[in-house]
């Protein structure tokens, strides 16, 4: 004997019928065609010039860099590791765990030296930039002081000038800024006029994409976007040299000179990008659509219920009037009857003055 189906196993074949047809019998729009399309801007001068180094030039720098820092990386994954086995490791042996501990204590100093003479992140090279400007404008005023306090034959004790306490903790020699991986322009573009209002000596290499990502390996980090390293490292001597010959210094004409003003040729720009490929079809359905006016949608449901409360509202307010306020009715009738009778009285005594008259 053969049971018959039920009616939820029935609804539940139905169902995984209707699923397969949907995903079959799917009708996606078609995206509309789009071509290149440049527009022209007009240029500004305020725009600084990237210098990129050659690729072989790349490539020996961030190789020279991952030699130096590598072992930074190397140690943060083996973390990542130490603290995935952290509980399986404690529960086989705890007396080699803390002979393992004395002798990682060591291998951490020398694993994250490389990390003292490193400022990793856009935030913290942006802060220091702003340190070493501060520490410059502090310099010159101090020079100043200086100038004015020996032309006047002041003594020092009247105006003392400390510059030991304006020297900052840091000063940068040089700045990695992976452009090729940063889509977005305007978050490192005040890098350069930074790095030529500290001092002349200032170096700013620009990457091609997939350097971020060899930095980052390097580093033991997620995205390494923008790296600074400190002009005083001995560790990282080599690469210093190598960025002088591959890379030039920032050239910022109107910083060095802002008394000399020139007026400089229109520079007109011509950007590439994408725009929709207009046909004549296209533009008259445009044009018919605009000139139509669209039909106003009443909400008939809503109109009716409106009316029905407002019904009911009417007649519960005459029911409480019968019952709660007679005497106001008939009241209010009396004077309705008085106001009419006085107004045929007066009526009339004018047509009679009129006659006299």
């Amino acid at each position: 004997m053969t049971s018959k189906p039920t009616k939820r196993s029935a609804t539940v074949a139905l169902d995984a019928s209707l699923q397969n047809y949907n995903k079959n019998q799917i009708i996606r729009a078609k995206a509309p065609d789009r071509r290149q399309v440049f527009r022209h801007v007009l240029g500004t001068p305020f725009v600084t010039d990237w210098s990129y180094p050659s690729d072989a030039q790349q490539k020996s720098i961030l190789t020279e860099f991952c030699s130096c820092a590598s072992s930074v990386g190397v140690h943060r994954r083996k973390l990542q590791q130490q603290h995935k086995s952290k509980a399986h490791k404690l529960k086989k042996n705890d007396t080699s765990t803390d002979i393992e501990q004395k002798d990682s204590l060591v291998d951490i100093s020398t694993a994250l030296a490389p990390l003292e003479d490193l400022v990793v992140g856009i935030n913290d090279v942006t802060k220091v930039l702003e340190g070493m400007i501060a520490h410059k404008a502090h310099l010159e005023a101090s020079k100043a002081d200086k100038q004015i306090l020996n032309k006047s034959k002041k003594t020092a004790q009247s105006m003392p000038i400390t510059d030991a306490l304006a020297v900052p903790v840091t000063q940068l020699g040089c700045i990695f800024v992976c452009r090729g991986d940063m889509p977005v322009a305007h978050t490192y573009s005040h890098l350069p006029t930074m790095a030529a209002i500290c001092s002349d000596r200032f170096w700013i290499c620009a990457f091609s994409a997939g350097a971020e990502k060899t930095l980052a390996l390097a580093l033991g980090l997620k995205r390494v976007s923008v790296l600074g390293i400190k002009a005083d490292s001995l560790r990282f001597e080599m690469v210093h040299k190598l960025i002088q010959q591959a890379c030039n210094k920032v050239h910022i004409p109107w910083l060095q000179n802002p008394t000399k003003v020139s007026y400089l040729p229109t520079n007109i720009r011509a950007i590439k990008t994408v725009g929709l490929i207009k046909t004549r079809n296209t533009r008259v359905t445009a044009k018919s659509a605009m000139s139509t006016p669209q039909p106003t949608v009443v909400d008939t449901v809503n109109k009716d219920k409106q009316t029905i409360s407002l019904k009911r509202s009417v007649d519960e307010l005459d029911k409480y009037r019968s019952k709660n306020m007679p005497d106001l009715a008939s009241t209010v009738d009396a004077l309705a009857k008085n106001t009419t009778v006085a107004d045929s009285d007066t009526d009339h005594k004018k047509t009679k003055i009129n006659h006299q008259h």
